[in-house]
């Protein structure tokens, strides 16, 4: 048995339209490029927001615990670049800061547990120089610095040893304090997760038990985006895309931050901006709706795999 939900994905169409019709401008892979095409094919029109959309359902890969992910053509597995031209405009992102250190901390304070998070509370105050310290001497940029951290809850192995080799880092000077920074803090996680797991019946593994607290968290900010009048439009692990609306703006998040730290209360609630996405120019034309089964489906579009949908 599976938790299953479905959330009504609303898409630019006319950006839709452009990048299929001119993929090999922007090197797509025929995997996505296909994506798109079925999201296309999948399309209807909501007379009252004057939009398109198109039905997505999600499901826990665990069972009834985790994350939701995203079943068949959807924005939550599309590349970032792709997603964000795709609904840019229409949503904005809403994501939990420091997400999984954030819940560690905001968990242990709510237990009866003995030894201190130091390491995690060190992160979470100096996040940025931590972040700053990897990518100086490690000469990477943020994203790739914040996938150590990412990577440290979840390591069987040396995280600093796993994060190089997953991100072809050939350098072998480490930074000591990164070393023992990171060796303090995997411990640290990992001692409390072994004390505390017989409380939880879904903590299998530091990962799941991380995953499960997201998604309880995600469906308390869920009901408080309804109360508000305001729906997901996309899941997307500690966060995801939400329709636009007047009221959905930094002091609005201050609030759902406030309703969330009621229970967990280190995480906080942002909204973050758009940095990666296609380039499209200004004047493209507009998607002309037409019921799929009008359609030719081999020629509407062009073809980037030689096949029909």
């Amino acid at each position: 048995m599976k938790a299953t939900t479905e959330l009504n994905e609303y898409i630019n169409a006319d950006v839709l339209n452009y990048i299929i019709n001119n993929h090999n401008v922007y090197n797509l892979e025929d995997m996505h490029c296909n994506m798109l095409k079925t999201i296309q094919k999948n399309l209807k029109y909501d007379e009252e927001k004057q939009m398109y959309y198109h039905k997505v359902m999600y499901h826990k890969k665990t069972g009834l615990y985790g994350r939701w992910s995203a079943i068949g053509s959807n924005l939550q597995t599309l590349p970032k670049r792709i997603r964000n031209v795709l609904i840019k405009n229409i949503c904005l992102d809403i994501d939990m800061v420091s997400a999984a250190y954030s819940i560690i901390l905001s968990v242990y304070n709510n237990q009866t547990y003995d030894d201190d998070m130091e390491q995690v509370e060190d992160y979470i105050e100096n996040r940025e120089d931590w972040l700053e310290r990897v990518m100086e001497h490690y000469n990477v940029d943020r994203k790739v610095a914040k996938n150590l951290f990412t990577i440290v809850p979840n390591c069987k192995g040396n995280p600093l040893n796993v994060w190089k080799y997953e991100n072809n880092i050939k350098q072998d000077d480490d930074d000591e304090n990164i070393v023992s920074f990171v060796e303090d803090l995997k411990d640290e996680i990992n001692e409390f997760f072994d004390d505390m797991k017989s409380e939880w019946r879904y903590a299998e593994t530091t990962s799941r038990w991380i995953h499960e607290i997201e998604s309880q968290i995600l469906g308390k900010i869920e009901w408080y985006l309804n109360e508000n009048g305001m729906y997901f439009n996309t899941y997307i692990q500690d966060g995801g895309l939400v329709l636009m609306n007047d009221k959905l703006n930094d002091t609005f998040c201050k609030e759902l931050t406030e309703f969330i730290q009621k229970e967990y209360d280190n995480v906080k609630i942002i909204i973050k901006s758009f940095t990666d996405a296609l380039e499209i120019p200004n004047d493209i034309p507009k998607y002309e709706y037409m019921p799929f089964h009008q359609q030719d489906i081999y020629t509407n579009c062009l073809d980037c795999s030689n096949q029909s949908i």
